[in-house]
């Protein structure tokens, strides 16, 4: 009886286990040589991070590119012309 409980839990498991591991995706060789990171887009960054990247080159870019007009226009800082200094 003992050896008969151990057999049915053994079995339990084993097939418990067998179909925990199934699933629809194949995993081949080929499979895992054509995207060995599927979730990386670039060489060290996922989706969300490249474009957060992305995005904050572009914001950056824009602020510098106003602060150029404005030194150019010269709006930057007050002018010295007047004969009273401004406090």
């Amino acid at each position: 009886m003992k050896m008969n409980k151990l057999t049915i839990l053994a079995a339990a498991i084993l097939t418990g286990t067998v179909l925990s591991g199934c699933s629809n995706d194949k995993i081949t060789p080929w499979s895992t040589r054509w995207d060995m990171s599927p979730e990386l887009q670039t060489v060290n960054r996922t989706g969300n991070e490249q474009w957060n990247r992305l995005f904050r080159a572009g914001n950056t870019n824009v602020r510098y590119a106003q602060d150029d007009l404005y030194r150019v226009m010269m709006l930057d800082e007050p002018n010295n012309l007047g004969r009273v200094p401004i406090p």
